[in-house]
């Protein structure tokens, strides 16, 4: 039981990053694998309880693909192989940091579809949540002040 919520809540991904930092050493390259792989986890265990209306059970799990913040996901490996982009992909991050964060605090809103699954442990869905949208504004912003 232990080892199916330790697996389905993504808290192997903390272990995978620290791993991934200490053999490569690139904080940036790390930080974007281990946040896309949360949500690619977390569609693989439980897109089978999202219910759409025109669209079939086994495709739910296309969503982890089709969301705006996936696009911040697709630009900062497009970023990290050509760096020239940098521009564009402040720009996606800002729009995606922004519009969450604004939508949160300014207009109490919620996430669109949370699951109410007693297996899924829902600080750690937040927190995933948070950074998703919100490290990779700030990595783009310090990798460039570094540079």
């Amino acid at each position: 039981m232990f080892l199916n919520i330790f697996i389905k809540n993504g808290l192997y991904i903390p272990v995978l990053f620290m791993f991934h930092y200490l053999y490569y050493k690139n904080l940036f390259l790390s930080s974007i694998i281990c946040l896309k792989l949360y949500p690619a986890n977390y569609f693989f265990w439980f897109n089978d309880k999202y219910k759409y209306n025109n669209i079939p059970t086994c495709l739910n799990w296309i969503k982890q693909f089709i969301r705006f913040t996936d696009s911040g996901h697709i630009i900062n490996f497009i970023y990290y192989f050509n760096l020239k982009i940098f521009p564009i992909g402040f720009n996606i991050h800002f729009l995606i940091t922004s519009g969450y964060w604004i939508g949160r605090l300014f207009f109490s809103m919620k996430d669109c579809d949370p699951l109410q699954e007693p297996i899924i442990i829902k600080k750690v869905e937040y927190f995933f949540c948070y950074c998703n949208h919100s490290l990779p504004l700030l990595l783009l912003f310090l990798y460039e002040i570094y540079k």
